[in-house]
C-alpha cells in the first residue's frame, strides 16, 4: 500500500499549511463573534443609559442643553452634539418621554400636594423676596401640565399651566435662568404671564435638583419691571437659597418614607 499523505494527528499534520490557513480563519472567526456579542452588549446598555439620563444632548457652541430630534433605528441619536438654538416653544422643552417619566415619579416622593403648607419653604422664600427686592417670590414644582406652588409670595394664585410657565425652561439645565426682560425676549414676549397679571418683566430661578439628578423646579425672582440682571454676588445668594430648598425638600421626603415604612403592617412573629 502506498502511503499518499500523513495521518490525522500525526506530527506532519499540525505543520500542513492549509489546515494552518483553516485555524487561523476559525480562530478569527471566533473572535469576531465573541467581539460582536460585546459590542452588542454595550450598545443595548448605551441606549438604555441614554433613554434613562440622557434625554437632552449639549451643544458645542451655545454651551447649553438642547433636545436631538434625529435619531437612528436604535433610538440614539445621529449627532450626539447638536448646534442648533434653543427653541422658543414651550413644549419643546420638555424631556423625552422616558426621563421625564422619571422626573415625575421622582416628584411624587415628596407628596407636595395642593394646599400643603411648609413653613420652612415659606421663610425661604420671604427671604428672597426681601434679599432681593422684588414683589414675588416662589418655589415652583413643575408636573407634567402644571406648575404648582408649594410655598409663594406676593401672588395668590397656586398654579399655572405648563405651557406658559417660565420655570419650565429651567429644566434643561442646571444653571440659573435669567431673564433681564420678558418683553425683550423671543421667548416669553407673548407669554400671558407678561401680557396679564402678574405682568412679569424680570425673572431669575435657581433650578432645584433631586439627588437623583432630575429637576423638580425652581426657587424664582420676579419683578414687574426689567433689571439688568443679577450681580455675581446674587447669583451666588439665589444658589444659597436654592440649597436651602433642596435641603428643605429632602427632608419632607424622609419624612414621607419614614411615615410609609412605620404605617406597613409588619409580618407575625
Amino acid at each position: 500500500m502506498v502511503f499518499r499523505g500523513p495521518c490525522i494527528g500525526s506530527p506532519a499534520t499540525e505543520s500542513s499549511p492549509n489546515l494552518i490557513v483553516r485555524n487561523d480563519l476559525r480562530r478569527r472567526r471566533i473572535f469576531k463573534i465573541a467581539i460582536d456579542s460585546h459590542l452588542d452588549r454595550l450598545r443595548n446598555r448605551a441606549l438604555h443609559e441614554y433613554h434613562r439620563l440622557a434625554p437632552w444632548v449639549v451643544s458645542r457652541h451655545t454651551d447649553q442643553w438642547t433636545p436631538s430630534s434625529r435619531r437612528c433605528d436604535s433610538g440614539l441619536p445621529l449627532k450626539y452634539l447638536s448646534a442648533k438654538p434653543i427653541p422658543h416653544d414651550p413644549i419643546a422643552y420638555r424631556p423625552s418621554e422616558y426621563a421625564e417619566i422619571d422626573r415625575l415619579n421622582e416628584l411624587k416622593k415628596y407628596e407636595m400636594r395642593d394646599g400643603f403648607v411648609h413653613v420652612g419653604l415659606d421663610r425661604i422664600v420671604s427671604i428672597a423676596k426681601h434679599l432681593f427686592k422684588v414683589p414675588i417670590a416662589l418655589i415652583s414644582l413643575v408636573e407634567s401640565e402644571r406648575q404648582f406652588f408649594p410655598a409663594r409670595v406676593g401672588i395668590d394664585v397656586t398654579e399655572t399651566s405648563r405651557a406658559s410657565s417660565f420655570c419650565a425652561h429651567a429644566l434643561i439645565s442646571r444653571a440659573l435662568l435669567i431673564v433681564p426682560d420678558s418683553q425683550a425676549d423671543p421667548r416669553f414676549a407673548d407669554n400671558p404671564l407678561v401680557k396679564d397679571a402678574p405682568y412679569i418683566r424680570f425673572y431669575a430661578g435657581c433650578p432645584l435638583v433631586s439627588p437623583a439628578g432630575f429637576v423638580l423646579g425652581t426657587l424664582c425672582v420676579i419683578d414687574t419691571v426689567a433689571r439688568s440682571g443679577l450681580s455675581a454676588d446674587d447669583q451666588r445668594a439665589l444658589r444659597d437659597l436654592g440649597a436651602l430648598v433642596e435641603d428643605q425638600l429632602e427632608l419632607r421626603r424622609s419624612t414621607v418614607e419614614q411615615s410609609a415604612q412605620r404605617a406597613a403592617p409588619h409580618p407575625a412573629r
